[in-house]
């Protein structure tokens, strides 16, 4: 699949370098210290815990308390040897693993649920490029080092120079790979690259075994050597590191001598070449598992919009219309699939709305797996797509809602619900993702509104009867738009309005819309997108009716608004179809037509 443009490379902008090898000031700022036992070789975290990797063990703790949670054990003669970095992403905890001290070097990856610690799989490398010690997921790609050292060179005939950076697809096939610059390897030395992390601001942070410092690096424009930035110290001690993806600007590493795991917190600003009027795009950049970024465009423009809304899956005369709709999508669109952007506009389930507290999450987790699997398959086909959650993706019986606050604690079974929904369908390592999201595609800033957003998040301790009756009234839910999440889109927007954008159009997406005068939050989001003045609003895409309205009554007088209705027929009113909603874009970035389609 053609990568698409991404928002984090601005022309206008431009990098002064330091000289190789130059140190800076330290930006990182010890946050705290935590006694961690099994921390001798890496550290990864995710929202809630941390993860101390020692060679045969990794213990799971609570990133507040410190409070040690689980611990998985290896064998001394087991097949686990030398674990070494490790990485979090969707709800699996990722770990480089090597035969070290072993000749010849053997390398492979292992995985456990973070939930249980159970080991759930591995990939063998067999004898490959040296001895795997750290990986991370970043732009769509695995990212691994396999390392030499200068005391086997006589064994092996390779030194630490012959260190490399490796980029593998999903299948873990070889895409690319780099080495790192000499004046890195001799800070190397006599070991090798033992951690590294893709930072927030798009650079690739890594440590040698021993130095506590920290070597900022990038991808060459041409040929295979690692760009390095700069050169920061930090108070740890080489070995594994880890940027807390939940948190932008927070990184995880550990004191091997002192077995603690320290928590920094960097004291400049990210990407300060990517910023513009203090405003950070890397804090609303979509990390969706169709989202990818490129530092070229993509020459085949995408034009068609195909608007999809309240699938439903999981009510069993919803499954076989779910099942003709891909199938209908790839029939029709799949000769278009690099033109196309697939919206799918909440309530892809129908199950969370009548989960209980009794109910476990392998139930909601089941069929959301399932879908997302099919809605690969179309990404693999070259179809980008963008998901929103909708209030049956999250919301559990009224009942459980009253009981928020006369029980605090079941707040968190709706909380799992959100974490287990971005786990599955964001590229967002902590299983929560911070709206309003936006994926830059030709020039179009395609914007994710959250409008489930009024919900409780984790900093509500108490779920009191007021907030309970503002949030969801007698009869359920409402929709709204946290204030949070409104001033965040007032600074992308203002982003967007500068010339350093290049933006040419916005589409927005959610999972519905209410008439401005009815809802205080949605006249607020009306006030903020109908201030724009350079760029135009292209297209407002919203579901939850299960009835197509084209246009909408109350937004459609301002702002070309399309509801989809529902995709595979679940609805109860007269006259009400299975379809979707067909949008062509032209060059020009205004709509060329629409259309409602059947299947």
């Amino acid at each position: 699949m053609k990568k698409t443009v991404s928002i984090l490379f601005f022309a206008a902008l431009a990098l002064i370098s330091p000289r190789e090898g130059e140190c800076r000031g330290n930006p990182f700022t010890m946050v705290k210290r935590f006694p961690a036992p099994e921390a001798r070789q890496g550290v990864a975290a995710d929202s809630l815990f941390f993860y101390a990797v020692g060679s045969r063990e990794i213990a799971k703790y609570d990133k507040q308390t410190g409070q040690l949670v689980s611990k998985w054990q290896g064998t001394e003669n087991g097949p686990i040897i030398h674990l070494d970095s490790g990485v979090v992403i969707d709800g699996k905890l990722v770990c480089a693993h090597s035969n070290y001290p072993g000749i010849p070097m053997t390398s492979s990856i292992e995985i456990w649920d973070t939930e249980t610690l159970q080991h759930i799989g591995s990939h063998s490398f067999g004898i490959f490029r040296g001895s795997c010690t750290w990986l991370d997921w970043h732009d769509g790609f695995w990212w691994a080092a396999f390392a030499h050292y200068e005391k086997w060179k006589k064994e092996t005939g390779k030194g630490t120079e012959w260190t490399t950076l490796v980029k593998f697809g999903t299948d873990w096939n070889e895409h690319e790979s780099y080495i790192f610059p000499p004046s890195v390897i001799d800070r190397f030395r006599p070991m090798s690259n033992s951690g590294g992390s893709w930072g927030p601001d798009g650079y690739l942070y890594c440590t040698g075994h021993d130095n506590p410092e920290v070597y900022v690096l990038q991808l060459p424009d041409s040929g295979s050597v690692l760009e390095l930035v700069e050169i920061v110290p930090i108070d740890n001690s080489g070995q594994g590191i880890a940027w807390d993806k939940s948190r932008p600007g927070f990184l995880y590493g550990i004191h091997k001598s002192n077995r603690q795991v320290i928590e920094f917190k960097s004291s400049k600003p990210l990407s300060q070449n990517k910023t513009v009027n203090s405003f950070q795009i890397t804090d609303y950049l979509s990390n969706r598992f169709a989202s990818k970024a490129s530092k070229t465009p993509d020459p085949t423009k995408r034009s068609l919009l195909i608007h999809l809304s309240d699938l439903h899956c999981g009510l069993a005369e919803q499954d076989s219309n779910y099942a003709r709709l891909i199938h209908h999508i790839i029939e029709c669109y799949g000769d278009q699939a690099h033109k196309s952007v697939i919206f799918i506009t909440g309530d892809l389930i129908d199950i969370a709305i009548k989960m209980t507290k009794t109910d476990t999450l392998d139930y909601y987790r089941q069929y959301l797996r399932e879908i997302a699997e099919d809605l690969q398959s179309l990404e693999k086909m070259g179809f980008h797509i963008l998901v929103i959650p909708g209030n049956h993706d999250l919301k559990i019986k009224d009942q459980t809602y009253r009981g928020f606050y006369e029980n605090p604690n079941q707040n968190y079974l709706f909380l799992d619900l959100k974490r287990e929904f971005h786990h599955i369908f964001y590229r967002n390592t902590s299983g929560e993702s911070d709206y309003p999201v936006v994926d830059m595609i030709d020039g179009i800033a395609y914007i994710g509104v959250d409008v489930m957003d009024a919900a409780p998040d984790s900093s509500d301790e108490v779920f009191t009867a007021r907030r309970y009756r503002r949030y969801y009234g007698k009869k359920g839910i409402n929709f709204g738009i946290s204030s949070r999440q409104l001033k965040k889109l007032s600074d992308l927007l203002d982003w967007l309005e500068s010339k350093e954008s290049e933006c040419r159009g916005i589409v927005f997406y959610l999972h519905h819309i209410e008439a401005p005068e009815r809802n205080a939050d949605f006249q607020r989001f009306f006030d903020q997108i109908e201030r724009l003045q350079r760029i135009p609003v292209l297209a407002l895409l919203a579901g939850h009716t299960h009835v197509s309205l084209l246009p909408h009554e109350h937004w459609n007088q301002r702002f070309p608004t399309f509801i989809a209705g529902t995709a595979t027929n679940k609805c109860k009113k007269p006259g009400c179809d299975s379809f979707h909603i067909r949008i062509t874009l032209p060059d020009s970035g205004r709509i060329a037509d629409y259309s409602r389609c059947r299947f």
